[in-house]
């Protein structure tokens, strides 16, 4: 990653640059608030280490003052005083984590991992050589909305990433229909099911069995019209009720150059819980068989599903980490918004 660190003592600064050179990261440096207004203009940062005090500066002003711009670049502040009203003061700035001095550097590596967004390369996602022009996502959303919001933003990422992209989304939501679709994706609603607490999926309709079989043709079918250069599965390898499986048999039987890829958050449950559920349900063997890429959205820093969930040498070898979803921030200023609410400069919200 790219960081940018503002700090006016230049013991820390010395130490915080070796620190995170030595872990294969690109750093520059910056003193004050003008040097580090400067350096954003002409260069893109994965991430903004920023110390309060900046001898007669406060950098809170300055994360205040970048959010005000929508820069909404990663900042970890940074500060000799870890009060309560400090740390909250850091996050009304607009900073995305607080880390109280002294810390230990392990700590600050992992704050900087959680508030940053591994960014892929400009050209066309490739797997194995492959360019992939065509997505079909599987998010069975079976279990919230959190599903297919997450969704939403890697695809979302993913159609400002890649050009000429085009994703088909294949869900169960009952919401997605009243969410903003952005142009480049358009999306497959299946009929609806929910998640009881003994993990037993529940179909709206009471024919159960009909209900899936409609699920199942829809979801091949729209593999089969759509012919996806590659296919995202999310977290589940066989999906609700095994309902994938005739997808991974069409990929195996009747078009290979389908590439399919499985996408899991870092921590998902107890490992020791995680273990055995896949283990019972055949996980492990689906992946090894059917998946050409594990994406992992986390960082093995914070979290390593390979180490904590047994995979073996070629699950990890597949593995790839993508590090975190921010939330993006709104369009518009805060100014703008305050004078619409007519709310004070600085009054709270």
């Amino acid at each position: 990653m790219r960081i940018l660190i503002v700090e006016d003592d230049e013991r820390i600064l010395s130490f915080l640059k070796r620190g995170l050179e030595a872990e294969d990261h690109q750093v520059e440096c910056v003193t004050t608030r003008a040097d580090a207004i400067h350096a954003l203009k002409f260069t893109n940062y994965d991430a903004i280490i920023l110390d309060v005090f900046l001898g007669a500066e406060n950098g809170l002003e300055l994360c205040r003052e970048l959010r005000e711009h929508q820069d909404a670049t990663p900042i970890l502040v940074v500060s000799a005083m870890g009060s309560p009203d400090m740390k909250r003061n850091s996050f009304l700035a607009g900073a995305d984590a607080f880390l109280a001095k002294p810390f230990v550097f392990d700590d600050l590596i992992s704050k900087v991992q959680e508030i940053s967004c591994v960014k892929p390369d400009t050209a066309p996602l490739s797997i194995q050589g492959l360019a992939i022009k065509k997505i079909l996502f599987y998010s069975h959303d079976a279990y919230d909305v959190d599903n297919i919001r997450r969704t939403l933003s890697i695809c979302q990422f993913l159609l400002a990433t890649i050009p000429g992209l085009y994703i088909k989304i294949i869900s169960s939501s009952s919401i997605i229909d009243r969410l903003r679709i952005p142009e480049g994706i358009e999306y497959v609603q299946l009929p609806g099911v929910t998640k009881a607490d003994d993990d037993v999926v529940l179909a709206e309709e009471t024919d159960r069995h009909q209900l899936f079989s409609r699920r199942v043709d829809s979801i091949l079918r729209q593999v089969v019209e759509f012919q996806p250069d590659l296919v995202m599965v999310d977290k589940t390898p066989y999906g609700v009720q095994d309902e994938m499986l005739p997808v991974l048999s069409y990929q195996q039987e009747k078009w290979p150059q389908m590439k399919m890829v499985l996408i899991l958050q870092d921590i998902i449950d107890s490992p020791i819980l995680i273990k055995e559920i896949w283990k019972k349900r055949g996980y492990f063997e689906a992946m090894e068989k059917y998946y050409d890429q594990i994406f992992v959205l986390g960082s093995p820093r914070v979290f390593d599903p390979r180490k904590e969930y047994g995979f073996s040498s070629s699950l990890c070898a597949k593995t790839k980490f993508l590090g975190y979803i921010r939330r993006s921030r709104g369009m518009q200023k805060s100014t703008t918004i305050r004078s619409q609410l007519e709310i004070g400069k600085k009054a709270p919200f």
